[in-house]
């Protein structure tokens, strides 16, 4: 790293330290109103089986699984597990 670099670097580091607390706060509430959605696609699909007549039991499982489906966690580690080039066994 010569020194023309370590100056760009100096110039750039204090504007991202500012810009962090509003990209912070931007992103939590991108995430709170995705699982917001979500839950209620989760509470519409519950509610869609409930009104088709399966057994509430058959009902609940189905209902598990689109949730495991949906959770936001598990859609960001499985694109992350999915960018590595060599998969895990």
């Amino acid at each position: 790293m010569d020194a023309e670099e370590k100056q760009e670097m100096l110039r750039i580091a204090p504007a991202l330290l500012m810009d962090m607390p509003v990209l912070t706060v931007k992103i939590g509430i991108s995430y709170m109103k995705t699982k917001r959605r979500m839950r209620k696609a989760v509470k519409s699909f519950r509610k869609g089986i409930a009104g088709e007549g399966l057994p509430p039991e058959v009902a609940e499982s189905l209902t598990s699984v689109y949730d495991e489906g949906t959770s936001l966690f598990r859609q960001f580690a499985g694109s992350l597990i999915r960018g590595l080039p060599i998969q895990p066994k």
